[in-house]
């Protein structure tokens, strides 16, 4: 019987291989096209998932999903990466929760991901990234073939995926030399950008952790691995030329919001705070461990 394929007529997973083949060239070019302002976005799943779990391995081919099972998918546990042979390069996920039945028995899951959306239309390429106009559907086509979504660097949840729609599963517990994306003391925190006009970053003890141009959201990364024992700094930054500026700042621990704030709305409506003379906005916060 043939798998269905969680509507892959209508979805795009992208799994991008060759964001790890070919990271070291200075150009990355794929089916004729030159993906490396795209790669270095890191707004893939494949990127997404390494975030949360860091030891996910290497692909070992671009043309088709390759990374190993290690796990039935029976056994599909929260913490894993569950990996789908939908649209022309597949898709991994990061799983949340496993849904059972009153026997214990998975029957779905419940994932975190990115770049799991539909193509762009012109308009709403040009609205997200604002190309020059009169490049604009040659750029599209190249986001295209460079399997860009309209979820790219926007992570969101899926629910209640039936198990029978997963191809396989990586698991970070199957090796005990596998570690997950998590600090000593087995919290997790992440940070957010989004809703940017012109420029967004985050710095973490003075070291820059994410970054947002306008119209981006980074989604929740996860900076875990960057805070130590005591206090720490984060600090956001939003930069502007002019006035009119918007933003959106979080701070998540064990995947409660814990702070967040913002202002205007990107493409509508400007904020009404005010910038320094150096045309900046800074937000700062104290997260102690």
């Amino acid at each position: 019987m043939k798998k269905q394929l969680l509507n892959a007529s209508n979805w795009i997973g992208i799994f991008y291989f060759i964001v790890t083949l070919f990271a070291a060239l200075p150009t990355i070019c794929f089916a004729d096209c030159n993906c490396s302002d795209w790669i270095s976005k890191g707004g893939y799943c494949v990127a997404y998932v390494r975030s949360r779990i860091n030891s996910l391995p290497s692909p070992q081919g671009a043309a088709a999903i390759n990374i190993p099972s290690n796990k039935d998918i029976k056994d599909v546990e929260e913490g894993d990466a569950a990996i789908f042979a939908v649209g022309k390069y597949g898709h991994v996920a990061y799983v949340e929760k496993v849904n059972r039945d009153n026997n214990g028995k998975a029957v779905s899951i419940n994932v975190s991901e990115m770049n799991y959306g539909k193509n762009y239309t012109l308009d709403e390429f040009v609205k997200r990234w604002n190309p020059d106009k009169k490049n604009a559907k040659s750029e599209l086509d190249r986001a295209v073939c460079c399997g860009v979504t309209s979820l790219y660097m926007v992570q969101k949840p899926r629910t209640s995926i039936p198990i029978k729609s997963i191809d396989h599963i990586w698991s970070p517990n199957h090796n005990s030399n596998a570690k997950q994306s998590q600090p000593h003391n087995s919290n997790n925190y992440q940070i957010r950008i989004s809703n940017i006009d012109d420029f967004g970053e985050c710095k973490v003890n003075g070291h820059e952790v994410a970054s947002a141009n306008y119209y981006e959201d980074t989604g929740w990364k996860d900076i875990s691995s960057k805070l130590h024992s005591g206090e720490n700094e984060i600090e956001f930054k939003v930069k502007n030329r002019n006035e009119g500026f918007t933003y959106y700042f979080g701070f998540m621990e064990n995947n409660h919001i814990k702070w967040e704030k913002s202002c205007g709305k990107v493409g509508s409506k400007g904020c009404d705070e005010h910038l320094s003379k150096d045309k900046t906005l800074t937000k700062k916060i104290k997260v102690k461990i």
